[in-house]
């Protein structure tokens, strides 16, 4: 198969993929298996445990408050929704994403 342009942007993707594909895109989310945050290896979903954090563009990576006007910053949502996934807040400060 030849593939032009952005190639699988809008493919399913699994836990690893995805993961990588968010620390690839932007790294200050630091995305990492839920399991994690847990402690239980049999928990699919990711953890960003940077959900605190801004991007470059001044704006944080998860506003549970909406203060910027979105929960989930649109680069993410995107990101996620893409690959076939959802964001969900655990707390006020700590953003998940599980599978659809």
């Amino acid at each position: 198969k030849q593939y032009k342009g952005k190639q699988n942007m809008n493919k399913k993707l699994n836990q690893n993929s995805l993961i990588k594909r968010i620390n690839k895109l932007m790294p200050e989310a630091q995305a990492v298996k839920a399991s994690e945050f847990y402690n239980n290896d049999e928990i699919v979903g990711i953890w960003f445990k940077g959900s605190e954090d801004y991007l470059s563009d001044c704006r944080p990576i998860f506003d549970y408050y909406e203060e910027y006007g979105y929960s989930i910053h649109p680069k993410l949502e995107k990101i996620l929704t893409n690959a076939g996934w959802y964001g969900e807040p655990y707390d006020a400060g700590t953003l998940m994403a599980y599978e659809n």
